[in-house]
């Protein structure tokens, strides 16, 4: 069958390479957002984590850091 020209096989070949094209696509978003994930758990990992910890040791040691000083108050007012 003839259709302006272009036999059925081509047609065909046309309909493969445009499935092939969209195939290719996908593959390349689907690497795309995996590349992104990881990027952002690396991001998390690497600079989140460790400042959460620092900020968690801070807030540990001005909690000591008063806690001491109010023992130091309650001895002081004792020998006052």
């Amino acid at each position: 069958m003839q259709l302006a020209g272009v036999s059925e096989l081509r047609i065909f070949d046309i309909v493969l390479l445009l499935l092939l094209l969209f195939v290719v696509v996908l593959v390349v978003l689907v690497v795309v957002v995996v590349v992104v994930v990881v990027v952002v758990v690396v991001v998390v990992v690497v600079v989140v984590v460790p400042n959460t910890f620092r900020m968690i040791k801070s807030r540990k040691m001005r909690w000591v850091g008063y806690v001491a000083r109010m023992g130091e108050r309650m001895v002081a007012s004792e020998f006052s």
